[in-house]
């Protein structure tokens, strides 16, 4: 940043009156790094930007904080310099709202298996597959299904819309350098770049969700990689911290059905069906999402309902009692991209099989969650 930029944003700070709020933001950000590194929270970037505070600040003891003046300019995004790597800022967002405005917090925790992250420069461009013509779509499915779009470089970052703005949100920034602020950018996105590989379970605004959750590891005293048997498109590991027992022997099936059951003509078994071509969005068009709401109305007994019953972004806010009619094998919209295909996915979440204290075996997710997450289907006798 320039010393007349920098004099310029501080000139323009004073006149609306909000030097007290940014130097407040700052601080706030400095305190709560300081509590990740004191109660050992703190992510290997947390570690990093810590070290850089000291460096920056030129202690020569540590009791002893004086802040630096190219330390708070650092700290401002600087649309017009050279592309920084984002791992070397702490930064707080601009009270401009163009395309490219909200600053990156984050990207989200490194870990070694994820691609370096860079700055990237939006520029004006109509969004289609040559934006994703660089991403490598072959990649493992074995780990945190919302990883996938860090591996395949978007960025997830968390940014204020403002300076008085209170709370964080994410925004993703595509590879090509288009912010996405909400599912539905999303949503747009993916159909426009025709992608196959990346779908909307795959991204969360959550500010709270952590793509890197620091759990405290016990020494594991028996372990199995993968007790599906491969059955699962996602491994089912078991674990036991507690002693040296294995769980009881017992058959893995990943479909629902009985065994010995056979159906000989699935379209008997459905109502409607629906040829979308939006992804399945309309509820007065698709007409599988138009059973659902006809079946809940019809329980509803003439009482007002609310929003529209179903998957949101692949999740389901609400639980719908008189159950979700999902698209089936007649329907023409396309499997991949259809927002009413949940259930039939079956397990995209990395699940653990362990041994409790005294309970017995017990399974737990891995990996944060959105609230409305489908997890699986679970029988067992």
């Amino acid at each position: 940043m320039r010393h007349c930029e920098a004099k310029t944003f501080w000139q323009n700070r004073r006149k609306e009156g909000n030097v007290d709020i940014v130097f407040k933001e700052v601080l706030s950000k400095l305190q709560l790094l300081c509590q990740k590194i004191k109660d050992g929270s703190a992510t290997d970037q947390d570690h990093m930007r810590g070290l850089m505070l000291v460096n920056l600040s030129d202690l020569e003891d540590f009791e002893t904080c004086q802040r630096d003046e190219s330390f708070v300019s650092q700290l401002l995004e600087d649309q017009d310099a050279a592309p920084i790597k984002t791992e070397e800022l702490l930064p707080i967002a601009t009270s401009a709202d163009i395309e490219e405005p909200l600053t990156n917090l984050e990207p989200e925790s490194r870990d070694k298996s994820l691609p370096t992250v860079t700055s990237v420069v939006y520029e004006d461009h109509r969004c289609g597959q040559m934006c994703l013509s660089d991403v490598n779509r072959h990649f493992s499915r074995k780990q945190n299904p919302l990883k996938f779009p860090i591996i395949c470089h978007f960025q997830r970052r968390h940014a204020k819309s403002s300076l008085i703005s209170r709370h964080l949100d994410v925004i993703y920034k595509a590879p090509c350098g288009k912010s996405l602020r909400d599912y539905d950018d999303v949503c747009s996105y993916l159909f426009k770049t025709k992608c196959r590989f990346l779908f909307l379970d795959h991204f969360s605004f959550d500010t709270y969700l952590q793509l890197d959750r620091n759990l405290v590891k016990n020494k594991i005293i028996v372990q199995e990689a993968d007790i599906s048997g491969d059955a699962e498109s996602v491994p089912v590991p078991f674990c036991n911290e507690i002693d040296n027992t294995r769980p009881a022997p017992f058959t893995y099936r990943k479909s629902p059905w009985p065994r010995g059951y056979s159906i000989n003509n699935f379209t008997d078994l459905f109502q409607g069906s629906c040829d979308c071509t939006d992804g399945c969005l309309d509820v007065s068009k698709c007409a599988c999402l138009q059973l659902t709401a006809k079946e809940l109305d019809k329980d509803a007994k003439g009482t007002k309902r609310g929003n529209i019953p179903g998957y949101k972004h692949k999740r389901l806010p609400k639980s719908v009692p008189t159950g979700i009619y999902e698209c089936n094998v007649s329907c023409k919209c396309d499997r991949k991209m259809c927002q009413n295909r949940v259930v039939q996915h079956g397990l995209q979440v990395r699940l653990q099989v362990f041994k409790t204290k005294g309970k017995g075996w017990g399974v737990r997710c891995l990996d944060d969650l959105d609230r409305g997450t489908f997890v699986c289907i679970y029988a067992g006798k």
